[in-house]
């Protein structure tokens, strides 16, 4: 829902998106991992980022606090 996206918003502000760090105005919301549409499975991505992931099929996972890093699916 929107307030929970804008809790993940507020979690991310000073990171920007969770993959590359860029700060923008609007993010995708990319899943980390294909599954569960919730609180625990989406981040701020730019689109750029968003569109990688999803052409190579890539997934991604947190690490670090709020850095996010690609998981090849084999």
């Amino acid at each position: 829902n929107s307030e929970t996206w804008e809790q993940i918003l507020e979690t991310f502000k000073d990171r920007g998106c969770a993959v590359c760090g860029v700060k923008q105005n609007n993010y995708d919301q990319g899943h980390l991992k294909f599954g569960p549409y919730n609180e625990n499975n989406i981040v701020p991505m730019c689109s750029s980022c968003n569109n990688w992931g999803q052409r190579y099929n890539l997934e991604f996972e947190l690490r670090d606090g709020l850095r996010a890093r690609p998981i090849l699916i084999k």
